[in-house]
Formats: structure tokens, sequence, C-alpha cells
């Protein structure tokens, strides 16, 4: 028995990948930001031992602690950037196992790379928030967060790279691996900022219409939204539900029904057919 876990390191169609940040782009805006933190923590000190009013205090702390933070996602960011396409080390991966914790000798990477990071059986992915199995087929959807361009849904397939952080949605290098489909990032029905949870439909008791079964459901955390895939039809979304309040997760429950995980307010909620 084998299990398969990730590690978590945008329109419908596919387009040519735009601009993503640079690693360059990323140091520079890090040193910038350590700079800042430098000047925060010198205005901080220039006025310590003396009474402050309120206002005053409050403003160094914020500036400090809003430095401090940008600094702090900036140096998280660089390293994900650095690492996804490494086999170095486990970031921005898929990982393969066995149930007793070994590593399978037959994992696309295990003569190439060394250790535990024989456990690598894809690479290239920035957030593989969820990830899941069709049971029927074995298919395997991967919920890629995106940078700042596009969301992503990749196949997976053992040894595959799927770009990031050398590319972002759909890429013209013979090396990686393009989405089976990708939206962009911003606001309306079919965009969003976060790709999270995603279920295929084979219950053992289908509750939904004959034309869902193999379906797969996947929801946006910011725009609230649920949409569908058939995959054997192709990659075109189709609506399906509206106004979650941050979904983070979509399951499938034995009855038939799609269960959606909200964040925001703490409650899983259960859609089943009623007409």
């Amino acid at each position: 028995m084998q299990r398969i876990t990730n590690q978590r390191t945008r329109a419908q169609g596919l387009e040519p990948m735009g601009s993503i940040p640079t690693t360059e782009t990323i140091t520079q805006k890090l040193e910038r930001t350590r700079a800042e933190v430098r000047r925060a923590i010198t205005d901080v000190q220039a006025v310590e031992g003396r009474f402050l009013d309120y206002e005053t205090a409050d403003a160094l702390q914020r500036t400090l602690s809003t430095a401090a933070r940008n600094l702090e996602e900036l140096t998280i960011t660089l390293a994900v950037m650095e690492s996804s396409q490494t086999l170095n080390n486990l970031l921005g991966k898929i990982l393969r196992i066995n149930s007793d914790g070994t590593i399978p000798t037959d994992n696309p990477f295990y003569a190439t790379a060394a250790g535990r990071n024989r456990a690598i059986w894809a690479l290239g992915l920035r957030v593989p928030f969820t990830f899941a199995i069709q049971s029927d087929t074995g298919r395997m959807f991967i919920n890629d967060v995106g940078g700042h361009l596009w969301e992503e849904i990749n196949e997976g397939v053992a040894g595959a790279n799927y770009g990031w952080d050398e590319s972002e949605g759909a890429t013209t290098n013979p090396g990686q691996q393009s989405p089976f489909f990708a939206y962009e990032n911003g606001t309306g029905d079919t965009r969003g900022c976060a790709i999270t949870g995603g279920a295929f439909y084979n219950p053992q008791t289908a509750q939904f219409p004959a034309e869902y079964v193999g379906n797969y459901f996947f929801a946006d955390y910011c725009s609230g939204w649920i949409r569908r895939i058939d995959p054997a039809s192709g990659n075109a979304a189709i609506p399906f539900a509206s106004g979650a309040s941050n979904p983070v997760d979509l399951k499938v429950g034995p009855d038939g029904s799609l269960y959606y995980l909200e964040r925001n307010i703490g409650t899983i909620h259960k859609i089943k057919f009623t007409n």
C-alpha cells in the first residue's frame, strides 16, 4: 500500500504565462525591507527611555511590525522560489512514500536524489494546497495556489515538473507541464486568489444526476465560488455554487452529497440535489 503526500511551499482556457516575480526582484525587495527594518529599529532606539505620547508610540510600533512581517514573508517567498526546481529539498514537491514510511524504489527521482529527497514524486509547484485522486481511475488533480497571475489544477504525473518558479500558468517549455486548467487572479465569477478544495464526484451512491458523475469540483478562497469540470469532455469550467465564506476544502460524502468547509466562520455545509 502506498500513499501520496504534499509539501506546501490564474480564466478558463490556457494562455501564455505573464511575467512573474523573479528571484532578482524578490532579492531587491528583500534588501529594501531589511533596510526598512533597520531604520525602524534605529527610530525606536532613538526614543528609548523617553516618554512618548500614544500616537507616536503606536506609529513606531506599527512601522516596525509591518517591516518585520514583510521581511518574514519575502524571506519565505525567496526560499520557495529558489527551492521548487531542485531535488535537494522537499519544498514545492509532491512526495510518495509507503505506508510504513519507507520510500518506494520506483519513485521517479530515486536514483538521482539522495536521502529523504528520494520521496519526491513531482516538482515545480508553488503551494500545492490540496489534491484529489479519482477513486475508479487513480487520476490525480493537484490544486496549486499561484503567485499573482494564475491558479492551477495540475494533473498528477510521476516525474512531472510544473514550472514554478520559472513559469506560472501555461508554459511553452517542453521540460515543464502546463496545468490541466488555470484561472486568472482577480475578482469576479471566474477569477479568484487561491484555489483551495477540490474533489472528484465518484461516490458509491450518486445523489447528483448522472451528468455530474466523474466531475471535478473546485473552490476559490477569496471569490467564494465552487465550479466543476467534466474531465472526460475537456477542461471547460461550469458554475456550480457561490457565496461560500472562504472555502478551504471540498469532500464528497458516502451519501453522494458534496460538503465544503468554510474557514472564515468555521462551518461545514452540505450540498445535495433536490430537484
